[in-house]
């Protein structure tokens, strides 16, 4: 494949005939085949859920006997459970809804054998996925994938897996509940590297950290994380600039709902990511699936990166903002008096765990 630059794609909005519908197509139109749905937005549904811990986490996994298809995404409400949908009884597959259409969107595709499946569904199971829709179809060898739906696990888990195409990949997840930084205090230190992030801009939205400068309190990150400011594509008309500044809680970067990032070291790192750099995740469970050996990827990514946020010798304040009843956006994870810190690891707000 000849990746020189992104081009204008498929209308993946539409029920047939693009990449996205046709893969999605498989759960939808074969009684053989098993899924599992999981979105923290539930096609349906208005709002999101309760503040109490789950994953801010979306995807789609769809399976048979030989393997399948895993698909982490960043749509809410998508897609309609293949038995009884939101939007049609019959659950057919019914794309993109119009209000999703509004925001910029990410979605990773990765073919999977068995074991593969099985691998990243172990890291997800840990999350505390919301669960909306699932069918095993029968199928015996995937206990992993079945153990999605039981809930969340005790630690961070970190998992290499490679796609049927050969395509290198590292797994990362969180469990729900405990106050962790997805890009500063897990991925960066598993690939020893800094990242450029790209997150929806919601919430008290965090600075960049560098060491030493920017960081919360009773936490130290060894690599620079800096937030993308602005998106330009060449040889297209999009651009996307974050006027909102961080701290505050609206401004036109609310118009790029995807999250990704890449490493500060040429090709180390591509992930696409749940979790947002913002207070409101801090204690929501969620992950990131990275490419780690293609500078290709890389390379198309660095080069829509128009502008990032530099780190500031003093770190500017978090103004205070108004939601509902005043707050002031500190970028300090929430306190959770009852949590053990028997098995903490501070820089990342979590014990870890890893597995090949």
């Amino acid at each position: 494949m000849d990746l020189k630059e992104f081009n204008q794609g498929d209308d993946l909005a539409s029920e047939r005939s693009n990449p996205l519908a046709n893969t999605m197509l498989q759960i939808y139109d074969a009684s053989d085949v098993g899924y599992v749905v999981w979105n923290d937005q539930v096609p349906g549904s208005k709002g999101i859920p309760p503040r109490t811990p789950h994953a801010h986490s979306k995807g789609v996994m769809g399976f048979d006997s030989s393997g399948g298809f895993y698909l982490q995404h960043s749509t809410p409400r998508f897609p309609d459970d293949p038995v009884k949908g939101a939007h049609k009884s019959s659950g057919e597959y019914t794309g993109i809804q119009t209000p999703q259409l509004k925001l910029g969107q990410s979605y990773l595709c990765m073919s999977l054998d068995t074991d593969n499946l099985n691998t990243v569904a172990q890291v997800v199971a840990g999350e505390g996925v919301i669960v909306f829709g699932s069918e095993m179809a029968g199928i015996s060898n995937l206990p992993d994938v079945k153990a999605i739906t039981d809930g969340p696990g005790p630690s961070v888990a970190i998992a290499p897996f490679t796609t049927r195409g050969g395509e290198a990949f590292k797994m990362y997840g969180m469990p729900s509940g405990i106050p962790a930084y997805i890009f500063e205090g897990i991925i960066e230190p598993d690939i020893q590297a800094g990242l450029m992030v790209q997150t929806f801009t919601e919430g008290c939205r965090f600075h960049s950290y560098c060491p030493g400068q920017c960081q919360p309190s009773n936490y130290s990150f060894d690599y620079d994380t800096l937030n993308v400011e602005k998106i330009e594509i060449p040889h297209t008309n999009f651009a996307w600039q974050a006027e909102k500044a961080p701290g505050t809680t609206k401004g036109p970067g609310d118009e790029d709902h995807s999250k990704w990032a890449i490493s500060l070291v040429p090709g180390k790192a591509v992930c696409m990511a749940d979790n947002n750099r913002a207070d409101t995740q801090l204690l929501d469970g969620g992950g990131a699936a990275c490419f780690t050996d293609n500078m290709k990827i890389w390379t198309l990514f660095n080069s829509i990166v128009a502008m990032t946020e530099q780190c500031e010798v003093t770190c500017p304040p978090y103004p205070p903002t108004k939601s509902g009843a005043e707050k002031v956006c500190t970028g300090e994870p929430p306190l959770d008096p009852d949590m053990d810190d028997a098995n903490v690891d501070r820089s990342s707000g979590m014990g870890l765990s890893s597995f090949a």
